[in-house]
């Protein structure tokens, strides 16, 4: 699957016009996630778009950095170690309004780009668990996420909004996607959670080696999230998405590419402008990016300024919301 996904992306960056980099310096860093998600494969193809040349004619370098995730990507921005990200819209927030995680660390020099695919908040539970709901969840062995990751902190958010702390659960784990692959499996936690962008590895690998299924939310739990965070949408995890699987309702929100204040103006219009006209490619560098369109790109609303760059071009182009 992932060679796949690689193979797409070279597919893509070959029928499309080579954007410029940084202006900054020879070596542009890209924070994506883990390299079984989305964030690895779409942080590949933007890379690609801006080391193929610049302004000036020299070559760039540029990485596709796994990492943490969104947390880490921000945190990463903020040192200066990192020059784009992909992150959730969620935490995107937090970090520009110094809440959360980021507490009493505002970055006011965040900037957007565009937006990506939907991430839905995923809860895969074993069959012989018996949970189905996330009622089911009380009293039992649970994976929240890596600390601080989105599934952490979307966990957590979720659990604040219903009124319930850890203690809901028998015990809890701070793993990652690999490590709670092993832990469902062997039986040492009952389900674990997600926020991940769909079709994806870990859920598929998850439901087929550990014998999963996908755990629902009733519309009051999502509703009463929305009311405390109102960036949630109610979304639901397509049946038969999944082999065998049926559709689970859920909650979502958006992956964004940002970057920073700093970052050269006429290196984010072109790279902005070279994904926005070729979307037809960008939908084959990973399922869930099918069904991106230039208007679901322009569409976030995050409290936080678009890049002077990305905004020139969404400007003329007329597709900002109005």
């Amino acid at each position: 699957m992932r060679r796949r996904h690689r193979l797409n992306i070279l597919l893509w960056v070959a029928m499309c016009l080579p954007a410029l980099a940084m202006s900054q310096g020879n070596i542009i860093k890209i924070g994506t996630g883990s390299t079984g998600g989305a964030y690895y494969p779409v942080g590949g193809a933007v890379c690609r778009y801006m080391k193929e040349a610049r302004d000036d004619g020299k070559k760039s370098i540029c990485f596709a950095q796994p990492t943490g995730g969104s947390v880490d990507n921000l945190q990463l921005l903020a040192a200066g170690t990192m020059d784009l990200g992909i992150v959730q819209s969620d935490t995107l927030i937090a970090a520009y309004n110094g809440t959360g995680a980021f507490a009493d660390k505002a970055n006011d020099q965040l900037r957007v780009m565009f937006s990506l695919h939907q991430e839905m908040f995923t809860i895969v539970a074993t069959q012989k668990s018996g949970i189905k709901t996330f009622d089911d969840l009380a009293g039992k062995t649970i994976n929240l996420g890596g600390l601080n990751s989105g599934s952490y902190l979307n966990m957590r958010r979720l659990l604040d909004a219903l009124m319930l702390d850890v203690n809901h659960f028998a015990s809890t784990r701070e793993l990652s996607p690999d490590a709670a692959l092993d832990a469902l499996c062997s039986g040492e936690i009952h389900a674990t959670v997600y926020m991940v962008g769909h079709p994806n590895d870990n859920i598929r690998n998850s439901l087929s080696r550990c014998d999963g299924q996908l755990v629902s939310l009733s519309t009051e739990q999502i509703a009463a999230l929305q009311t405390r965070y109102p960036y949630y949408v109610q979304s639901v995890v397509p049946e038969d998405l999944y082999a065998g699987q049926t559709a689970a309702t859920t909650f979502g929100l958006s992956a964004v590419l940002v970057t920073t204040a700093k970052a050269d103006t006429d290196a984010i219009y072109n790279l902005t402008k070279a994904a926005l006209e070729n979307i037809a490619g960008l939908r084959t560098v990973h399922p869930t990016l099918s069904q991106l369109s230039a208007v679901r790109m322009a569409s976030g609303q995050y409290e936080v300024p678009y890049h002077p760059g990305a905004l020139q071009y969404l400007e003329e182009k007329s597709l900002l919301p109005q």
